[in-house]
C-alpha cells in the first residue's frame, strides 16, 4: 500500500507547479485559434462537395424510377402520364401537377417534364439541377 504522506506531497507538488504556471500567451492562444479555423474551413469545403455528390445521385435515381413508372404506364396506356409542364414533387415549396402510381420522389426534390418526344425531364435537389432524356425505343437514360 502506498504511504498517505507520499501521496499528499505527490498532490501537493501538482498544486504548485499549476498555479505557478503563468498559462497561454494571447500569441499562442491566437497561432491555436487560427489553426482550428482552417482545418474547420478545410473539413466545411469537404462536407459541401459531399453534399453536393449526394444530392446528384438522389436526383439521378428519382429521375431513373420516375422514367420506369412512366415506361409501366406507357406499357398500359400506350401514352406518358405526364406531359410537357407537368411537375413531381416531394418538396414542401413546390405543388405537384401530377401524381403516378408507384412513385414518389425523395424528400425536397422535384421533377419537372420538359419534352414528350423524346421523354425529357429535369430533376432538382436543393439547387442541384440535373436534365435527363429517356429514349423510349432503346431504353436509354442519358444525362444532357
Amino acid at each position: 500500500m502506498l504511504d498517505m504522506n507520499i501521496l499528499n506531497k505527490a498532490k501537493n507538488i501538482l498544486a504548485t507547479k499549476i498555479l505557478s504556471s503563468k498559462g497561454f500567451a494571447v500569441r499562442e492562444f491566437l497561432v491555436v485559434l487560427s489553426i482550428i479555423c482552417i482545418f474547420s474551413a478545410i473539413g466545411a469545403m469537404g462536407l459541401m462537395e459531399f453534399k453536393k455528390k449526394a444530392c446528384i445521385t438522389i436526383v439521378r435515381y428519382d429521375l431513373k424510377k420516375l422514367f420506369e413508372a412512366e415506361q409501366i404506364y406507357y406499357g398500359n396506356y400506350d401514352t406518358f402520364k405526364g406531359s410537357a409542364g407537368d411537375v413531381i414533387s416531394n418538396d414542401p415549396t413546390i405543388s405537384s401537377t401530377f401524381k403516378l402510381d408507384g412513385f414518389s420522389p425523395s424528400i425536397n426534390t422535384s421533377i419537372t417534364i420538359t419534352e414528350e418526344d423524346p421523354f425529357t425531364a429535369v430533376g432538382r435537389n436543393e439547387g442541384i439541377k440535373l436534365i435527363f432524356t429517356y429514349n423510349l425505343e432503346t431504353n436509354t437514360l442519358t444525362e444532357r
